[in-house]
């Protein structure tokens, strides 16, 4: 029996390119809002439940402004924003267009090549020429400001999570190492090695815990509230 191997040509379907693409939708949502004006929209009800909720809310935002817990939530982060964002933005006044242009070119080089540094420096070229230059110098400071905060945001993360992480391969080693030198002993020598080990230079790294089933402790250098499976965290 012979294995036959049929070849299937599809027909060739010729591709449009970009522009053809960028035409024919500009020309398919032209027709759409022709077809469909005033239509399909939505007429105002402020005397919706939403609506009224939404507006209850935003009333008492005013109405509590000067509350000390809305100052500690928005007062102190706006302040900072604030701060942030005209600082950036006295910068990039004071440093000029020149500067900027170039160092806008020489960021997109150095992360997309010459197309990402091309539209950079045109975009601000062209921000320039239409007379938007403070308005716009404005806005880059402040989504340079938002993009700053964000990434200490995300950075704060990572390291608390890396923090974490290492808290718990730590924990996780000193317990195994524990559980290992007691397998065949008795819970008096397992008392007498954690003794040896809050004595130690080590308990300034970890604390310890012995307990018995009726949750006294036998020894150790804190003191659980109770007996748990698992991970958790606790004050000190």
């Amino acid at each position: 029996m012979t294995a036959a191997t049929v070849a299937l040509r599809q027909r060739g379907v010729a591709a449009l390119p970009k522009r053809a693409w960028f035409v024919l939708l500009v020309v398919a949502a032209a027709v759409l809002y022709v077809a469909f004006q005033g239509t399909i929209l939505q007429t105002r009800a402020d005397d919706r439940p939403f609506f009224l909720w939404l507006n209850s809310v935003r009333d008492g935002i005013r109405e509590n402004q000067n509350n000390p817990i809305f100052e500690v939530l928005f007062g102190i982060p706006r302040v900072v924003i604030d701060t942030l964002v005209e600082v950036l933005t006295s910068t990039l006044k004071t440093v000029g267009w020149p500067a900027l242009v170039v160092a806008a070119g020489s960021l997109g080089y150095i992360v997309g090549g010459v197309r990402l540094a091309g539209g950079a420096v045109l975009g601000l070229l062209a921000i320039g020429v239409l007379g938007l230059w403070d308005s716009g110098v404005e806005t880059l400071a402040a989504v340079t400001a938002a993009a700053f905060l964000i990434l200490l945001m995300v950075i704060y993360w990572i390291a608390t999570e890396q923090l974490s992480q290492q808290v718990r391969d730590g924990v996780t080693a000193e317990f195994e190492s524990l559980t290992e030198q007691s397998r065949d002993r008795d819970s008096a020598a397992l008392a007498a090695e954690i003794s040896a080990r809050t004595s130690s230079g080590r308990a300034s790294h970890y604390f310890y815990s012995l307990q018995d089933k009726d949750g006294r402790r036998l020894t150790g250098n804190y003191v659980l509230a109770s007996i748990f499976d698992g991970w958790r965290e606790e004050p000190f």
